[in-house]
C-alpha cells in the first residue's frame, strides 16, 4: 500500500479503506479454506500483510495468531474496519511480548 503524508487525506482514507477491505476479504477465505491449507511461506505472508512482523516466529507461533486474527475479522462488521485497523497494532505488538523470550 503506497502511502504518504503528502497526499491529500482523502485519497489515503480510501487506500487505507481498500486495503482493510481487501484483508477482510481474504480473512472470509482464508476461514472458508482453513489455516491448515497454508504453507509457511503463505502463513508468514498472512501475518505480515495483516502487521505482524513473523520473521522471529515459528509457523505453529504464525498459525495461532493468524487463528486469532480471522476470529476477530469475522465477528466484525465492515463498519468497523476501523477497529480492525487499530487491532493490527494491538494484536502484533502484544503477541510478540507475550512469547517467552527462547522462543523469539
Amino acid at each position: 500500500m503506497f502511502l504518504t503524508p503528502h497526499m491529500p487525506s482523502f485519497i489515503l482514507r480510501h487506500r487505507i479503506w481498500s486495503h482493510i477491505m481487501e484483508i477482510r476479504h481474504l480473512d472470509q477465505a482464508l476461514n472458508s479454506l482453513g489455516l491448515h491449507e497454508l504453507s509457511e511461506d503463505e502463513l508468514r505472508n498472512a501475518c505480515y500483510v495483516r502487521g505482524l512482523n513473523s520473521v522471529h516466529l515459528n509457523a505453529a507461533q504464525c498459525k495461532d495468531w493468524l487463528i486469532k486474527w480471522v476470529q476477530l475479522s469475522k465477528k466484525l462488521k465492515d463498519s468497523e474496519a476501523s477497529l480492525l485497523l487499530h487491532s493490527m497494532v494491538l494484536l502484533s505488538t502484544n503477541y510478540l511480548k507475550k512469547l517467552p523470550e527462547k522462543s523469539k
